[in-house]
């Protein structure tokens, strides 16, 4: 995220995850101030690995599913595990 304003501003969002065996949880409360002109990067672990490989993987469907929530906007991005076991 960039602020692109003329004073430092903080950044206020939710992240939440739907899956897998949750309709949704929080994962993280974001607040990062921001300088004028600049940018950042929150970075957060989550961790959900509870399921068997034969229940994540090969299915085809998202594992997980996280949604952002901010003022202003939001965004979401789909987790799918693979076998790379074949490579």
């Amino acid at each position: 995220m960039r602020n692109e304003g003329s004073t430092a501003s903080r950044f206020l969002g939710s992240l939440n995850r739907a899956g897998p065996q949750v309709a949704s949880t929080p994962v993280a409360r974001l607040s990062e101030l921001v300088a004028t002109g600049e940018r950042t990067t929150i970075s957060v672990s989550d961790s959900w690995g509870e399921l068997s490989a034969e229940e994540r993987i090969g299915d085809d469907k998202p594992d997980v599913t996280y949604r952002l929530d901010f003022a202003g906007g939001e965004g979401s991005a789909n987790i799918r595990l693979v076998d790379d076991s074949s490579d």
